[in-house]
């Protein structure tokens, strides 16, 4: 029996897995109440127990290149009086790339899936201990985003 206890907080969740069942590929699963049992397959299982280094990856993005269909740039120019950014957008249309903004024109596929390929090969420069929210600062910073600093 594994037992698992997931915490914020004050408040917590256990469940626990049990043995495998005797036919088929399939676990059984104590759910949090402790008064119901589940019959769920092992990959659920196999899912939730991740290696503790995988939880500390580097890697910012795990889509794979051809799935991506649009691609958004936002950069924000110190120069402009009302701090404005500029914006651009490339859509995949149809195998082709096209900018949608600032203006409508066809982009050049071969340097757009370089740049695709790039973006997804990013990885943090570190791994960050401070849990707050620190996207609210303002300023020019050399460090790439995905939701949260990753300084």
């Amino acid at each position: 029996l594994l037992k698992i206890v997931i915490a914020k907080g004050d408040e917590t969740v256990s469940i626990s897995i049990g043995t495998l069942t005797e036919i088929g590929n399939n676990v059984y699963f104590l759910g949090p109440d402790a008064l119901e049992i589940f019959v769920v397959n092992r990959q659920f299982i196999d899912s939730l127990l991740v290696d503790l280094n995988d939880l500390r990856s580097r890697e910012i993005f795990d889509i794979p290149v051809f799935e991506v269909d649009a691609l958004g740039l936002q950069i924000r120019s110190g120069n402009t009086a009302d701090g404005s950014s500029l914006k651009v957008r490339l859509a995949r249309n149809n195998g082709a790339w096209i900018f949608e903004a600032p203006l409508a024109a066809k982009a050049n596929p071969a340097l757009v899936d370089n740049t695709v390929n790039t973006l997804t090969r990013c990885q943090s420069a570190a791994l960050s201990r401070d849990r707050t929210n620190r996207s609210d600062r303002s300023g020019p910073r050399n460090t790439f985003h995905a939701g949260h600093d990753l300084r």
